[in-house]
């Protein structure tokens, strides 16, 4: 249902556009499923970039060095500029907005995880590690495009930080928690720092709207 959303939402073209040109990167570099198990045990924390993050950040500076950190890629320059390294980052958004949580940090040597039809440049201009999370093509199993499906995937909804939980899932880690991963708006809706693509905010009247920059439908209202 959430792929039929998008298609409708004119959000296939790009997505359509990103499954080719990413293929090239999708061949090169490995899948998902071989970080199996790879921490099998250990305990990870899902780190996204609400604003409680901010209250909470300490925490995971001290216990960096006993967890698995798998975060969603606008929480990386947060995380680097306290002197936390994560051990993955995980991008999804198919649109060019998306590159906007990347400027200044193609070079972070962190291992990123990726949709295979993330925003094409992404993969091109990543220069670290890349584990592709393949998007399941039932049926393509004998066809060219069970290239994308062997790399494996994870269980996703509408947001990083499911392919962040699907990751750490994937990597045997438990348990799993999560940090700055706020449900409802207050003040505003991410740490400060987290990126430069555009924001939400709920005005006076208790509505949730979009900065101009990424305004998309109709605003809603908060009920928190």
């Amino acid at each position: 249902e959430f792929r039929r959303v998008l298609f409708r939402s004119g959000a296939g073209i790009e997505l359509v556009l990103n499954d080719i040109q990413n293929l090239p990167y999708v061949i090169r570099h490995r899948g998902i499923d071989e970080l199996t198990n790879l921490f099998k045990g250990k305990p990870a924390v899902i780190v996204s970039t609400g604003p409680s993050l901010k209250k909470n950040i300490h925490l995971l500076q001290a216990a960096q060095d006993r967890i698995i950190i798998v975060a969603t890629m606008q929480s990386l320059r947060i995380l680097l500029s306290y002197g936390i390294t994560p051990d993955f980052v995980c991008t999804v958004d198919y649109g060019k907005v998306n590159m906007g949580h990347f400027k200044g940090l193609m070079d972070s040597g962190v291992p990123l995880v990726a949709l295979n039809r993330c925003y094409a440049p992404i993969l091109k201009e990543w220069q670290g590690t890349k584990f592709i999370v393949g998007t399941p093509l039932p049926g393509y199993e004998e066809t060219g495009l069970a290239v994308i499906s062997k790399k494996g995937s994870v269980d996703q909804g509408g947001s990083v930080s499911h392919t962040c939980m699907g990751t750490a899932i994937k990597l045997g880690c438990n348990p799993i928690t999560v940090i700055g991963q706020d449900l409802a708006l207050g003040e505003s809706s991410h740490f400060k720092q987290a990126d430069e693509s555009g924001d939400v905010f709920v005005d006076e009247k208790g509505i949730i709207q979009r900065s101009e920059e990424r305004r998309v439908g109709k605003e809603c209202r908060s009920r928190w």
